[in-house]
């Protein structure tokens, strides 16, 4: 089992990207996260995030939906969650696709002009 896990480093964004496709999850084990980019960035090349119950992090992940959310911040409880997963291919699949159809809704093109518009109501004093 020494070859299940590989720390890559620093990649090109092609080779992350290639290496995300062929992911089975991504496991996010921050305890404090502004977001989870990277989940939305697996999430777009079809991979479902495996993470914490911490903010930023649960907000990124749709536990059920677009992957799953620990019951609590331990490695077992993380465990726990992918083991029940494990013989439910069906259900893995609908993360697989749940995951890269939500990852093209926060795509810059589309969440970048609704920002703009909600900054600059604001700064117009209108809310």
């Amino acid at each position: 089992m020494t070859d299940s896990v590989t720390f890559t480093g620093p990649l090109p964004e092609t080779e992350k990207d290639a290496i995300l496709r062929h992911a089975h999850f991504l496991l996010h084990t921050s305890i404090r996260e502004g977001w989870g980019l990277n989940v939305i960035e697996a999430n777009a090349m079809g991979t479902p995030a495996a993470v914490y119950p911490v903010e930023g992090l649960i907000e990124s992940t749709l536990h059920d939906r677009t992957g799953l959310v620990a019951a609590a911040e331990t490695p077992q409880s993380l465990a726990d969650q992918i083991v029940s997963l494990l013989a439910d291919d069906a259900r893995y699949q609908r993360y697989r696709r749940a995951a890269w159809e939500r990852a093209k809704t926060l795509h810059w093109s589309q969440v970048l002009p609704r920002a703009c518009d909600w900054l600059e109501a604001r700064a117009n004093g209108r809310r």
